[in-house]
């Protein structure tokens, strides 16, 4: 392709970007499709531009389970918020159980948000 048929304006590739992809790709086709050059061809670049945000599919594979638990902080973090007012309205549980309801609650969130990335978190599993 020549210099002046590329678009003006290509996507600035950074690991999260490149994370939010594969996620993208995994929520939508499954963790059997996720391969170097799919997700190159996603993002409209080079399969070789990829390897400067992730070292092969093993550290992509770790990179969807990373974008997993940090969403999983995410809502914990944002529902702090909603932590404080049900403590306004509490029953008789023991602090501890309502902590463990609300990171229960974000970690079923993520799930149910990609189910697809939990078999990726599992693959090592004995």
């Amino acid at each position: 392709m020549a210099e002046h048929d590329k678009p003006q304006r290509r996507r600035r590739l950074s690991r999260p970007v490149v994370l939010a992809a594969a996620v993208a790709l995994v929520d939508r086709e499954g963790p059997a499709v996720l391969t170097m050059r799919r997700l190159a061809a996603e993002l409209g670049v080079e399969p070789m531009a990829l390897y400067r945000y992730t070292v092969g599919k093993e550290g992509l594979l770790d990179g969807l389970v990373e974008s997993f638990f940090a969403e999983v902080d995410e809502r914990l973090r944002t529902s702090v918020e909603q932590a404080r007012a049900d403590k306004a309205t509490a029953s008789a549980e023991p602090p501890w159980l309502t902590e463990l309801r609300r990171i229960a609650r974000a970690f079923a969130g993520a799930v149910h948000a990609h189910p697809e990335v939990l078999p990726v978190h599992s693959r090592g599993a004995p």
